[in-house]
């Protein structure tokens, strides 16, 4: 937030003109090329130009030599035009007679933070100063309220600051106002108070002084002492990205990005991140090789991606530093090299940064880029869990319950899953329902348990359904588990899915049907609970009915009952069943005897590629009972195909 406050020389503003000033029109000509800007007169330090103004201000004072307010204009543009000597001569001459407007540029350029670091002496500075403010120079209050803050060339009092800052901003100096309404935000020097934060931030605001636009832009996306308005912080933001504030332009672009007081417009997101990132903004450089990265708002370009992280990277952003190691340990955009992806992450990781701690504990755990070692994985995954990242905590607390870098400890692995699992992590949520299934660690509880996965579930489909298959088929829930696969069927997520998600889903699917048709080992609540998953339209449940029925599996044999079950999934496009079901009509079985429906059930199931009935290779006149034997019908398992 501090960042938010400029101190730039193009904002000082012009003390009093005093009775020596001249209304020459020479002298008019040199103060609006280079007086500081103020209530109308003088020119900001970005809009100066140097040339034009030292000849207009030099052809000036050459009509009036000892005009000492002169004197300090050609110092400053002097100092622009990079002429450091003459300038420091001008405004020393100035400061020397006594002029307040020279004093203040004098103390600026013997400050290392506005000056020349060569010249650079804080207490000679303050000294300079402190006479300018002494004679209600508003730049030399703020700049002198400045060394009190920073403690330079003075010891550091806020108090003092305040002092200083109150006297510039009650003469209505815009930068004074904004920094004394940084010190009600902090609550340095005053009791903190956003009212009063807010109310000096808006009346620099309306004088146009950019940082305390982005303040109150801050203050109305927060809604701190002032209704949140993402509108209203969108306003604010581009008031000051329009002026070429490279953070307003920042964070311009990120509700641009987000659709937060404006439509979302990834493009217009990076058009501003772009302008702040050319002006060297870390943030700015961060987030536009995020664009990058996910494509959004330009193309998808990996190096690109690099090129901007590093440069933020370079800059010491810690963000930027753990992005770019990742790019180097997945290989995107850069040649993949672990090592590198270490030092990168080590370096954001010192820095406190929760992600890059938690991935250098994952290039311990599994060793790369650095020897093997769990402990310093633990150490790094207790980094980053205590600062509350929940994907530390998960992996923390499986390196209690697999006593991994840490002696085994099932309830310590339970209380960091839980802490992850209240966040929302999805493994976690997962692995505190087994820890209830299993009572490790804690109280078996299978309603607590149930609890957890479905809560998985809904953070996440994958994750938590396959994780309730799982502990449904080790626990042999079958019940449970039949209403689960129907829960999952009906959820319109299971649309959503890629591909390699609907494979695994369907893997556990498959295994929970294969538990289940052993109708001697789970009885007849499971027969009922397979009838009505069956039911509700799942072709691969049909089917084993049909099986079961037909074969006397664990219940009664019942020909009428497979036929119908097979018909079911037939129906519903399941190849097995439409051959099984051909079978039924060819042989008579729980059906009137009937060729041609067989050989339409064949063919139904044969243009769907099932492999028996192209060895067959049956066609309508061809099925005759003496020299036809009943077809290999795959009996195994059917599976749902991807």
């Amino acid at each position: 937030m501090r960042a938010f406050i400029a101190l730039a020389i193009g904002s000082v503003l012009l003390g009093a003109e005093g009775t020596l000033a001249s209304s020459s029109s020479a002298y008019l000509s040199c103060r609006d090329a280079a007086a500081l800007p103020v209530t109308g007169i003088g020119v900001s330090w970005s809009d100066l130009d140097a040339a034009a103004a030292v000849k207009l201000c030099e052809a000036a004072l050459a009509a009036d030599p000892e005009n000492s307010r002169l004197l300090a204009y050609v110092a400053r543009a002097l100092r622009k035009a990079g002429r450091i000597d003459e300038a420091l001569e001008a405004a020393r001459r100035s400061a020397l007679a006594g002029d307040p407007e020279g004093q203040t540029n004098l103390g600026n350029m013997l400050d290392g933070d506005l000056g020349d670091e060569k010249l650079r002496d804080d207490a000679e500075a303050v000294r300079w100063l402190r006479l300018a403010a002494e004679h209600g120079h508003t730049v030399a209050q703020h700049n002198l309220g400045k060394m009190y803050e920073q403690g330079r060339g003075v010891s550091q009092d806020d108090a003092e600051t305040v002092r200083w800052y109150r006297l510039a901003a009650e003469q209505s100096y815009a930068p004074a106002q904004t920094s004394l309404g940084w010190m009600y935000d902090q609550g340095r020097g005053v009791p903190r108070d956003d009212a009063e934060a807010v109310r000096w931030y808006r009346l620099a605001a309306e004088q146009g002084d950019a940082s305390a636009q982005i303040n109150l832009g801050v203050m109305s996306e927060h809604g701190r002492s002032v209704p949140q308005d993402d509108a209203e912080a969108v306003r604010w933001y581009g008031l000051a990205a329009e002026q070429g504030d490279a953070i307003a332009q920042t964070n311009f672009g990120r509700m641009h990005e987000q659709g937060r007081g404006v439509p979302q417009n990834h493009a217009e997101a990076v058009r501003w991140y772009r302008l702040a990132a050319e002006q060297g903004n870390a943030t700015a450089q961060f987030n536009l090789g995020r664009m990058y990265a996910k494509g959004r708002g330009v193309s998808q370009d990996d190096a690109e991606a690099v090129r901007w992280y590093r440069l933020a990277a370079e800059q010491g952003d810690a963000t930027a530093r753990a992005s770019l190691g990742w790019m180097y340990s997945e290989g995107r955009g850069v040649p993949q090299d672990d090592a590198e992806a270490v030092r990168w992450y080590r370096l954001a990781a010192e820095q406190g940064s929760a992600e890059a701690q938690f991935n250098q504990g994952v290039m311990y755990r599994e060793g790369r880029g650095v020897v093997p070692d769990y402990a310093e994985a633990v150490r790094w995954f207790r980094l980053a869990a205590e600062k509350g990242l929940a994907a530390a905590q998960a992996r923390l607390g499986a390196m209690y319950a697999q006593g991994q870098g840490v002696p085994q400890d099932d309830a310590e692995a339970v209380r960091w899953y839980r802490l992850a699992a209240e966040q929302g992590n999805a493994v976690s949520q997962t692995n505190l329902g087994w820890m209830y299934g299993t009572g490790k660690g804690i109280g078996q509880d299978f309603v607590e348990a149930l609890r957890w996965y479905r809560a998985a579930i809904k953070t996440d489909f994958i994750k938590g359904t396959t994780g309730l298959f799982d502990f449904l088929i080790r626990a042999e829930l079958f019940e449970a588990a039949m209403e689960t696969i129907i829960e999952a069927h009906n959820d319109p997520r299971m649309q959503t899915l890629t591909a390699e998600e609907q494979r695994i889903l369907r893997l556990r699917l498959n295994e929970i049907m294969e538990r289940c048709r052993i109708f001697k080992h789970s009885g007849e609540r499971s027969l009922a609970s397979l009838e009505r998953v069956a039911e509700f339209g799942i072709s691969q449940v049909a089917f084993i009915l049909g099986n079961a029925f037909e074969n006397g599996e664990g219940i009664s044999a019942d020909l009428g009952a497979a036929v119908r079950w097979y018909r079911l999934a037939a129906e519903q496009g399941d190849a097995s069943a439409q051959t099984q079901l051909g079978w039924m009509y060819q042989k008579g079985r729980g059906v009137p005897q009937d060729d041609a429906e067989a050989v339409r059930w064949y063919k139904i199931a044969a243009e769907q590629g099932n492999s028996a009935l192209r060895k067959i290779g049956l066609i309508r006149g061809q099925i005759a009972s003496s020299s036809i034997s009943r077809a290999k019908v795959d009996r195994s398992m059917p599976k749902w195909t991807s």
